[in-house]
């Protein structure tokens, strides 16, 4: 059998890009063989968590600024005050568990949070 020797690649052929591979391996490659997973450092996470803290102020003050405005400008007790807070809170908590398994489960060509 004689083997042939392979041709130079053009300036834009594209089995040069990737080898000697066909493209449609290229193209059909799993994408966690081509990418490494690489642990979150320490300052990382610091950072990430930092970041947030504006976030959680700024929640924290409109949620103490709700529970005044329910007590002392609608006038309704405390209690009530601070149970419908606390719906607010686990109807949130149940919609996020939802949502999450909707977005789990849904494939489109885009990827799983895209429409």
């Amino acid at each position: 059998m004689t083997s042939h020797p392979e041709p130079e690649a053009a300036a834009g052929d594209v089995r040069a890009a990737v080898g000697s591979a066909p493209i449609s391996d290229a193209v059909s490659a799993p994408v966690a063989d081509v990418v490494e997973e690489t642990p979150v450092r320490l300052r990382e996470r610091i950072s990430y968590a930092t970041g947030d803290i504006g976030g959680n102020l700024i929640f924290a003050t409109v949620s103490s600024f709700v529970l005044f405005y329910f007590t002392d400008t609608v006038g309704i007790g405390a209690a009530i005050a601070g149970t419908i807070i606390l719906l607010g809170r686990v109807l949130d908590g149940t919609m996020d568990l939802v949502v999450g398994t909707l977005i789990d489960k849904t494939q489109t060509r885009w990827g799983k949070a895209r429409p």
